[in-house]
């Protein structure tokens, strides 16, 4: 029987709770109770909410999307990659250069802030080469409008 994306997620969520619950076990319970707990009664802002339900809705409908359109595991990754790339370089070829769109989108990685362009661009190239990390890293770097807009763009080459 061939294991499906949903229930390696699951099964791998399972075995993370289980060794988290054992690291938890080693801990004082003073630990516990005056420094962990009190930060897991503190909601998370609706905005991040937002943002991580968009990033995770965006991965998994276009991932899909890919795998049904391209049968073989790394051509779908592959090509996924490929046209996200498109979409964040306003759909012209990185060979002519990198479009100011994809350059401000990668200075929103915490560590390119305050870099000059030519080490953003470094930046952006060293994540191209790591497929299927870069597509993670780049729906993750673009606001819920921006993949919404990467979903439409997507839906038109499929």
């Amino acid at each position: 029987m061939k294991d499906t994306y949903e229930h390696k997620h699951t099964t791998l969520i399972l075995k993370m709770s289980y060794l988290l619950w054992l690291l938890l076990r080693k801990l004082p319970d003073d630990v516990i109770r005056e420094h962990i707990l009190p930060y897991t009664y503190e909601p998370q802002s609706p905005l991040l909410c937002d943002d991580i339900r968009s990033f995770y809705n965006t991965y998994n409908n276009m991932y899909q999307v890919y795998s049904l359109a391209y049968p073989s595991n790394n051509e779908n990754k592959e090509s996924l990659s490929n046209d996200i790339t498109r979409f964040l370089n306003d759909d012209f070829a990185t060979m002519y250069g990198y479009r100011k769109f994809y350059i401000n989108t990668y200075r929103r990685y915490f560590m390119n802030r305050n870099k000059e362009i030519d080490k953003i661009i470094r930046c952006i190239q060293n994540t191209q080469t790591k497929v299927p990390n870069d597509i993670q890293i780049n729906i993750g770097l673009m606001t819920p409008d921006e993949r919404r807009r990467l979903e439409g763009f997507l839906m038109t080459l499929v």
